[in-house]
């Protein structure tokens, strides 16, 4: 009797086992016989849970965020202000830990790949990075006002807050401090006064 493997699962683990290698050689230097080789399976059978090396991205970036959001919920739970949880969602552009610098780069070549092909489902997928992010610091700032420590339109600079975040991970002379200064600047414009 044939065994039975769960494609889905195989998938997650091929990717997972690409990582490393994916970081060391870029998107394009990479080749699916390395990542077969990586895997420890034949070239022929990645075919057989990917149409090609760009799916392989876009499954490592898709398990990548699934770990990520679940870290990013959990540590805007513990946070204690509305500053603290921003910080806690924009995690990725503004650590120095080893596992979001890797997540960085996996990043770059993710957009790399979506700028230069009509991937659908990739694309599709980016977006919805963009809006889930936006929709969730939307909720944090809107908490903020509701406590009454900013004014009501400070929601507004949500979009322009995720534009900026995610301009700090793709840039090459990579400076976190950019986005944690706009961010101090935007609350403190924001803030409300007690003598107001």
């Amino acid at each position: 009797m044939p065994k039975i493997v769960d494609i889905d699962k195989k998938r997650e683990e091929i990717a997972k086992k690409s990582i490393d290698l994916v970081l060391q050689k870029g998107f394009c230097n990479l080749t699916v016989s390395q990542v077969a080789s990586k895997a420890k399976i034949a070239k022929g059978s990645i075919y057989n849970y990917f149409n090609s090396k760009e799916d392989i991205i876009y499954e490592i970036i898709k398990v990548e965020y699934s770990e990520y959001d679940k870290e990013v919920e959990k540590n805007i739970k513990k946070a204690k202000t509305t500053k603290d949880k921003v910080l806690a969602l924009f995690q990725l552009c503004i650590s120095n830990k080893q596992k979001d610098i890797k997540r960085r780069q996996l990043y770059k070549e993710f957009v790399s790949i979506c700028l230069n092909q009509a991937e659908c489902s990739m694309i599709d997928f980016k977006k919805s990075i963009r809006y889930r992010y936006i929709d969730w610091l939307k909720n944090i700032l809107d908490e903020g006002v509701k406590k009454n420590e900013f004014r009501t339109d400070i929601v507004k600079f949500a979009d322009g807050l995720f534009v900026m975040a995610e301009g700090v991970i793709l840039l090459a002379d990579y400076d976190a401090t950019i986005l944690i200064n706009c961010i101090n600047e935007i609350f403190n414009i924001m803030k409300i006064n007690e003598e107001e």
